[in-house]
């Protein structure tokens, strides 16, 4: 009896790679190239995004989330609605943007009620 595995390694053995022409050795030679290209350009195209990003966050940095003493400012934190002067208040307590804002609805909607009780009331 024949063992079908010993007939496959006699056949596998007769095997003889073929010869490469060429033309096969062209083309194998401009696709390695060409993806070479590619690569290339795709590195060129991250570093310069990169670079580019940088550029971006060293020139505009994220702005401080504390709050800051701004001797620019004149007046009290009611001198009007500003982010700063709402971002201040809010940073002191909750109380004190509270009170911030009942100052400006006062001064900015007159003949209306602000107080809060009265709002609570009318719920």
């Amino acid at each position: 009896m024949n063992d079908p595995l010993a007939e496959l390694e006699h056949r596998l053995r007769r095997l003889q790679p073929c010869t490469v022409t060429s033309g096969l050795n062209a083309r194998v030679g401009r696709t390695i190239a060409r993806q070479r290209r590619v690569r290339q350009m795709l590195r060129v195209i991250a570093v310069a995004a990169c670079l580019g990003l940088a550029a971006m966050l060293l020139r505009h940095p994220r702005s401080n989330i504390h709050p800051v003493s701004a001797p620019w400012v004149s007046g009290s934190l009611s001198a009007g609605p500003t982010w700063l002067n709402y971002q201040q208040a809010w940073h002191t307590s909750p109380a004190a943007l509270d009170d911030l804002l009942d100052e400006h609805a006062r001064i900015y909607l007159p003949g209306q009620s602000h107080s809060d009780t009265a709002y609570r009331s009318s719920l």
